[in-house]
């Protein structure tokens, strides 16, 4: 399946049916529908495919083609980190909302799919299910903190139009100066510096609310950072499964090849049909393990970039010299505007074999 073949759901799908104050019960029920409707149409089944969620979209794509997004040079991945960093610190709220209620939905399927149809074991799905509880009362709480800072921000924009303006002067005024075109220049210099003490005055109020909006968007990071490290620990749970199970059935098909060598007429047949139907599953759950594998890969992948944005944004409220500071004094408490707890280390995940989930790094205000 090339490119071209993958199957893609667009959030604007997603969303652009739906109202913005949408619950996440009957968004979930859209998601869903969308999906079967869209695989419906491919004829493929998704354990054949491997799942990215990227750029306002979510993708299924070849096990070949994951493998190459896992292998983007170096400098691909800066280009993108440097765009996603835009996007996280600047960039419009409803994508950054959109995004992170995509990936919890999507994290929330993949449990209930598990625990309908007994994919992993039972402990995994009671270990995972409160914490994703807790991260959707959180992410619902972030988001409704960033529209209220936002539409602050807004307001007083619109009061004070003095802002758009001299913004946009100074914009002018730095490309005059930059092509040498004094003469026009200083005359909007002089403007300028007449409105400068009242813009800053204003500014101050301004800028309170930008950090805020700052502080808002990277707990959002935070959250986001949590859905991955579950998503990821779910697929792990289903690999071990899934590996567990092809080595039981490859002994089968062994045994069954065995028998056939040593039967005839009516029992050979039955045999034969057995061995098709193993080799069969086979089949099938070494393309779902081959899938798993690769996604998995791509969560750790985003959450690293994550990692990175969290980082850039605390840089930018803090300095550079103040971050390096927070980050020797794991001590310090995070100060999340939240009601349930932080998840405690002994709360999280700790597969015998598989992922263990990171704990959320503790930050410095």
């Amino acid at each position: 399946m090339s490119a071209n073949d993958s199957i893609t759901v667009s959030f604007d799908e997603i969303f652009g049916a739906t109202p913005d104050d949408i619950s996440m019960e009957k968004l979930n029920l859209f998601l869903e529908e969308v999906i079967e409707n869209m695989f419906q149409q491919s004829n493929r089944a998704p354990y054949e495919l491997v799942r990215v969620v990227e750029r306002g979209r979510i993708r299924w794509i070849t096990a070949e083609d994951a493998a190459a997004i896992i292998g983007d040079k170096e400098d691909a991945e800066n280009k993108t980190l440097k765009q996603s960093i835009q996007n996280a610190l600047r960039g419009d709220s409803v994508i950054l909302d959109r995004e992170i209620r995509v990936l919890f939905l999507l994290a929330n399927g993949s449990l209930k799919q598990y625990r309908e149809h007994n994919l992993i074991p039972l402990p995994e799905i009671k270990r995972t299910e409160p914490q994703l509880i807790r991260i959707g009362r959180q992410i619902h709480y972030q988001l409704n903190e960033l529209r209220g800072i936002e539409q602050r921000i807004l307001e007083v924009r619109r009061k004070n139009p003095i802002l758009d303006q001299f913004e946009q002067k100074m914009g002018m005024l730095l490309n005059l100066q930059k092509e040498g075109r004094m003469d026009e220049a200083t005359p909007l210099a002089i403007e300028l510096a007449s409105l400068k003490k009242k813009y800053i005055l204003i500014s101050r109020v301004l800028s309170t609310e930008i950090n805020q909006s700052y502080r808002c968007r990277m707990e959002i990071q935070y959250l986001k950072k949590s859905v991955l490290s579950w998503q990821r620990y779910l697929f792990a749970q289903r690999e071990g499964v899934l590996q567990n199970q092809l080595q039981t059935l490859r002994k089968s098909v062994e045994n069954i090849k065995f028998l056939l060598t040593k039967e005839s007429g009516s029992q050979k047949e039955k045999y034969q049909s057995e061995l098709n139907e193993k080799e069969d599953h086979v089949q099938k759950n070494e393309m779902e393990l081959a899938s798993v594998q690769k996604e998995q890969a791509i969560l750790e992948k985003q959450e690293k970039e994550t990692d990175c944005i969290i980082n850039h944004i605390r840089e930018t409220l803090e300095g550079p010299e103040e971050t390096s500071a927070a980050e020797k004094k794991p001590e310090a408490k995070a100060d999340v505007k939240e009601e349930p707890a932080e998840t405690k280390e002994s709360s999280r995940p700790q597969p015998r074999r598989m992922i263990t989930i990171e704990r959320q790094e503790q930050r410095n205000n």
